[in-house]
């Protein structure tokens, strides 16, 4: 079983819990994320592939979430560590013909390599998908 986790910035809340509070009223992208978090959180490492899971080229082992809700693909950027059978959440982003935020891919590396010089950033995620 993975255990997820999330970058946290000092005192703020993780990025998960403030992507949750920013999309409180979606009930609908709440359901659809919950769902497939709750699936591949079962899974071991191999068992996150296309088309939920996929690596992102050039980036160090950094991959992306995707599911897609009303026509919009979504994307949650994350990295596998710090320690094995873990994941963390890096940054959210949406995906037409490009990333919003357009540095997406860019601020996924950077605070990966945060996470990594310093694995106290990133924090257990409780309270959601039976952690």
């Amino acid at each position: 079983m993975i255990v997820l986790r999330a970058l946290s910035f000092d005192d703020a809340p993780h990025v998960v819990d403030t992507w949750y509070s920013d999309h409180a009223k979606d009930e609908e992208l709440l359901a659809e994320l919950d769902a497939l978090m709750l699936y591949l959180r079962q899974q071991n490492r191999e068992g996150w592939t296309r088309p939920r899971y996929d690596t992102l080229r050039d980036t160090g082992g950094a991959g992306a979430i995707h599911f897609r809700v009303r026509r919009v693909e979504q994307r949650w950027l994350g990295f596998f560590g710090p320690a094995r059978n873990e994941f963390t959440f890096l940054i959210f982003a949406t995906k037409t013909n490009r990333y919003d935020p357009r540095n997406a891919i860019e601020s996924a590396i950077a605070r990966r390599d945060l996470v990594v010089a310093h694995p106290n950033r990133s924090v257990i995620i409780k309270g959601r998908w039976n952690q």
